[in-house]
């Protein structure tokens, strides 16, 4: 029978060679209970009573493990057997418990743990000098860049590319966490501490005896939670981030002055103010009035777009995103006429741009 307590590690461990037996350190998991491998620490597992222990046991140690890690099958009697995890199958092993060693840092490549290791090493002495160099600001640029490779790998690539740039992304986490843990500030677990104790404190519907009805409910119950944390705002205004790209910012602006009325009562009010502020970017006098009248215009264009159901940050993507196509068009088509999109006169540039939106149609 399987040992469910751990009264039997002693026996257990004496079951491996004196060269394998953990000498600084060792994790003890109970096979039926959830747990989060540690690769760099070895772990003894136990209490492998079912066949469905078994399969969350080997699921959770390939997620976290190479696959050619070696592990230890401790049967009930007999010496212990060594075996890769890609050779382990689906059929539970005659064991009473499971030991795996620790892997080297660089190996472990698929734990949060090992990540948090590799960061450290990288800014501790004798790490890299790039990353020994950068501190909270400086890293400010690479945080927005991975933020938007993201979105682009989200809306554009497939699963390999999402994962590849949503690492780059919590590299900036981990990397913004490290740093502040060498000034005392806060660490990595006060992190995720903070959003762990957030989602608990906005989800009483699922944590605690709230019922709601729909994803609408969620989102009020959402905002009214977060109005009562945030107890230090004096502003309905307060809490939007002043680095949000400017027409983002504008449309939660204009959300938020909607949301407490002080707005246009309706679309007409909303079109005649900003016939207003192109006839005063039109009489601009100098590039600072023009500047200014400028944003005006592109201030009420967001709020425009709140009556309409459209968001002027994406409008202007995906226009952005078609002028890119449409003109890519333009300069193929030149360049297999062998002409030089300079010499062209307009009328026949605008000529292929049309024949690019027919093509898109």
């Amino acid at each position: 029978m399987p040992v469910d307590s751990l009264a039997d590690l002693p026996r257990l461990l004496a079951a491996l060679a004196p060269s394998e037996r953990p000498t600084s350190g060792l994790q003890c998991m109970q096979a039926a209970a959830p747990f989060e491998p540690n690769p760099l620490v070895p772990t003894l597992v136990y209490g492998l009573a079912s066949s469905s222990d078994w399969e969350r046991l080997l699921s959770t140690l390939r997620l976290a493990l190479p696959a050619t890690h070696a592990v230890w099958l401790l049967p009930p009697d007999g010496p212990p057997t060594r075996a890769p995890l890609h050779e382990l199958g689906a059929e539970r092993c005659n064991i009473e418990a499971l030991f795996v060693p620790a892997v080297a840092l660089e190996a472990a490549e698929r734990s949060l743990q090992g990540l948090r290791h590799l960061v450290h090493r990288l800014r501790a002495p004798g790490g890299c000098p790039w990353d020994r160099a950068q501190s909270p600001e400086s890293l400010v640029p690479f945080v927005l860049e991975e933020a938007y490779e993201v979105v682009d790998a989200i809306r554009h690539d497939g699963p390999a590319e999402r994962a590849e740039e949503l690492g780059d992304l919590l590299l900036q986490v981990f990397l913004q966490a490290e740093i502040a843990e060498e000034a005392g500030d806060f660490n990595l677990n006060d992190v995720v501490a903070q959003i762990s104790a957030k989602l608990i404190r906005r989800h009483p519907h699922v944590f605690g005896d709230v019922v709601v009805a729909s994803a609408d409910e969620v989102e009020r119950n959402w905002e009214r939670l977060k109005g009562a944390e945030k107890t230090g705002r004096t502003s309905v205004l307060d809490g939007v981030p002043r680095s949000l790209p400017a027409l983002t910012a504008a449309r939660e602006i204009q959300r938020r002055l909607k949301k407490v009325g002080f707005d246009w009562p309706d679309r007409q009010g909303v079109e005649a103010k900003l016939t207003e502020e192109l006839a005063e970017l039109r009489q601009a006098q100098s590039l600072s009035e023009a500047s200014e009248e400028l944003g005006d215009v592109l201030f009420i264009l967001t709020r425009l777009g709140l009556d309409l159901g459209a968001d002027a940050e994406e409008a202007l993507r995906e226009t952005n995103a078609r002028v890119t196509t449409r003109f890519r068009y333009v300069e193929e088509r030149v360049r297999d006429r062998g002409n030089d999109l300079r010499e062209l006169p307009l009328p026949d540039l605008l000529a292929l741009w049309d024949e690019a939106k027919s093509a898109e149609r």
